[in-house]
């Protein structure tokens, strides 16, 4: 099969190794019987559903003021816990509809097991692209899989099983798990978005980069301030003062820019971060 594309999938974005790895992952979730996002846009303008609020919430340090609303009116909106959100949102005593995540690594189960009520995932539907790890789809019973058109297992899929042309794709899912959170929510139709600490840096001054209930960070001394992640620039907080942020974030920035301005027409989005 790789023969057969080997051209796009060899100067398509990316290692040649991600490539692989997320044709298999995406294979195991079809031959595993995973469901994929099939919406059609008749259901998105006529239903009610998407039309309720969504909270799609990171782990930025902002999150810890927002707490006592997100507590008090989680029975009100749906909420997209993107990457360890989940984790803070857990230890802070409110429940996800969805839990966002986008990458192929196997360490991504791992920090979801450091929680230590398996049931808790129980009714939480996983929301990731085609590419995410078994290990990751096999702690959900539900899953939302969306079709990524900048891997090859799309142009596979597309050409060659008929049922892939109706499936949903999501556009813009990186850099951060956050744009998988903002991705998903407008590809799946919803209209009404808050977003919660998604900070994309730290305010000047602030030590914490992520919010103080996630334990993975606070307790298990997990570090993602390396690479690409490095916070290094200066930049004017959207609600004034400076903060302090590194290239993924801003690219973080720009790809949500991006994809809200080409919603425009189709959903309102408050940005609370």
């Amino acid at each position: 099969e790789l023969k057969k594309d080997y051209t796009r999938t060899f100067n398509a974005m990316g290692f040649f190794d991600d490539h692989m790895f997320g044709i298999s992952h995406a294979l195991y979730a079809v031959k595993n019987h995973k469901h994929f996002v099939s919406i059609p846009e008749s259901a998105q303008k006529d239903s009610e559903l998407f039309r309720l609020p969504v909270f799609i919430v990171g782990s930025g340090p902002s999150l810890d003021a927002d707490i006592p609303f997100l507590r008090k009116n989680q029975d009100k909106a749906l909420i997209i816990a993107c990457g360890t959100a989940l984790d803070s949102l857990y230890h802070a005593g409110i429940k996800p509809d969805f839990y966002a995540c986008t990458e192929r690594t196997p360490q991504i189960a791992q920090t979801l097991l450091n929680i230590p009520d398996r049931h808790f995932f129980d009714d939480i539907i996983l929301l990731a692209a085609d590419v995410v790890h078994p290990d990751t789809q096999d702690i959900f019973t539900n899953t939302a899989i969306f079709l990524k058109p900048d891997e090859p297992f799309y142009w596979m899929a597309v050409s060659r099983i008929p049922e892939a042309g109706f499936l949903n794709v999501a556009q813009l899912i990186n850099p951060l798990v956050g744009n998988m959170g903002l991705s998903s929510a407008l590809h799946m139709g919803f209209s009404n978005l808050y977003l919660f600490g998604l900070d994309n840096g730290r305010k000047v001054g602030q030590k914490q980069l992520h919010s103080q209930y996630t334990r993975l960070y606070q307790e298990h001394e997990v570090k993602d301030d390396r690479g690409a992640y490095k916070i290094s620039d200066l930049t004017e907080g959207n609600f004034g003062g400076m903060c302090e942020s590194g290239y993924f974030y801003k690219m973080s920035i720009r790809h949500m820019e991006i994809l809200l301005n080409a919603f425009k027409d189709k959903a309102v989005c408050h940005n609370c971060s």
